[in-house]
């Protein structure tokens, strides 16, 4: 069986989501945990700025000073325990103190603006990086008396980079692994009863054209495409079984006018022998409209061709014929004389040493009744009769003959039955006068 490319896609799909699902998780976490760092520290300098305003300096004289401390607590040590740097700048632009990397600074990284609230922001300083910086005003009743930048290394950017080439190290891989394995599992799991559908199909004898099973396991999609396909081998299986049909009752129709070819040809009766022909020819045509179910119409008078018909019968047998002089109905002379040569076949064949057969045809108003009877030594199952190629007991066919006058007689609506009784085999067919 070759390699169902939609196996294919659906990996290349599973893989295709995991990898967006790893980076979308990667870039969801990283730009929370970025959110919530970037939260925790503006809350943490907000707040360590307040305790410097309140605890450390103090408004003298209009300056800003800073408060005598007795435990050795200096701004400058507390902001070194804290891995942080600061400014302070009165309102004339003097810088009152620097700590950390404002001790390294010079120029316009040390001129701070007056502000009346305070702001939080992310800043580039020069050969130190980026930080995290606080900047607030120092006020005593609500006047300005200088301002103070409080900044923090930002770690952030390094940590998300890191946790990126984490994941491309470490986590993609693993997922890429995972997602293999399980959409390998899926696929055949999915797959499987297609799988299964193309195996039967692959395996079907165009002979017998098994249908599929339909089970009500099967996924909704797979048993509709099951059921389609068993829909359509079931078109197939009566088409190939009309081709065979046709092809026996060809092989059937040809016998018997070959045969009396040969033999007229062999005695030099050559205008029988193009009769023949001709005849075979219309069989031909007759057997085709069967094939294709061509119900044509054509007036037909009936008594003619049973009268031609019954001079087949062997002087060895019995023959009393009563028809009315005309009988006229819708089917095609070439199909009547297959319905009534198959007929009168059958009761020469089937009939007994010096036995008889009876040919009786009667019109009644716009009706019309033909029996052809005739008598047997052997036992008849009338009810099978007309099932192709059955066989009485003693093993004589009745098989495709019968069949044949069984398919002609529903295409034309004309009635037909079988009757067996005592040691007398009779078939009857009914049909509407004319066209």
């Amino acid at each position: 069986m070759g390699q169902i490319n939609f196996s294919s896609k659906l990996k290349r799909g599973i893989f295709i989501v995991v990898t967006l699902i790893v980076i979308f998780a990667t870039c969801s976490l990283s730009l929370g945990l970025f959110v919530h760092t970037e939260s925790h520290i503006k809350a943490n300098l907000i707040t360590v700025t307040n305790e410097i305003i309140t605890e450390k300096l103090r408004i003298s004289d209009g300056l800003i000073k800073q408060k005598e401390v007795e435990d050795g607590h200096t701004l400058g040590v507390d902001l070194r325990a804290k891995d942080l740097s600061a400014i302070i700048i009165d309102k004339n632009g003097q810088i009152l103190a620097r700590y950390g990397i404002y001790r390294d600074l010079e120029g316009d990284e040390l001129k701070i603006p007056l502000i009346e609230s305070p702001y939080y922001n992310d800043e580039e300083i020069a050969e130190y990086g980026l930080f995290d910086t606080y900047t607030v005003p120092i006020k005593a009743k609500d006047e300005i008396f200088g301002v103070m930048k409080i900044v923090r290394k930002n770690n952030e950017i390094g940590m998300i980079k890191d946790t990126l080439g984490l994941v491309i190290v470490f986590v993609f891989p693993i997922a890429w692994l995972v997602a293999y394995y399980f959409s390998s599992v899926l696929v055949r799991r999915i797959t499987r009863p297609l799988r299964n559908l193309v195996n039967h199909l692959e395996s079907v004898d165009e002979t017998a054209m098994q249908a599929i099973k339909d089970s009500p396991t099967m996924d909704y999609e797979v048993r509709v495409v099951t059921r389609s396909l068993n829909t359509l081998i079931e078109k197939l299986r009566d088409n190939l079984k009309r081709e065979r049909q046709m092809t026996e009752n060809i092989s059937h129709e040809f016998k018997t006018p070959l045969t009396r070819i040969v033999s007229n040809m062999q005695v030099g009766k050559y205008k029988e022998a193009e009769k023949e022909i001709l005849e075979l020819g219309g069989n031909v045509d007759a057997l085709l409209s069967l094939a294709t179910w061509d119900n044509v119409k054509e007036k037909t008078d009936l008594s003619p061709t049973l009268l031609h018909l019954a001079k087949l019968i062997p002087e060895n047998l019995k023959c009393e014929i009563q028809l009315s002089k005309h009988i006229w109905s819708a089917i095609p002379l070439t199909h009547a004389q297959i319905i009534w040569r198959n007929l009168i076949d059958n009761a020469i064949k089937h009939n007994k040493v010096k036995g008889s057969i009876y040919i009786v045809g009667k019109v009644k108003g716009d009706e019309w009744k033909i029996e052809i009877a005739n008598t047997t030594s052997d036992y008849v199952e009338a009810e099978k009769v007309e099932q192709r190629k059955y066989k009485s007991a003693s093993s004589k066919g009745y098989g495709i003959g019968m069949a044949i006058v069984s398919d002609m007689c529903r295409m034309h609506d004309l009635a037909l039955s079988i009757d067996y009784e005592k040691n007398l085999v009779k078939t009857t067919i009914r049909g509407k006068s004319g066209i």
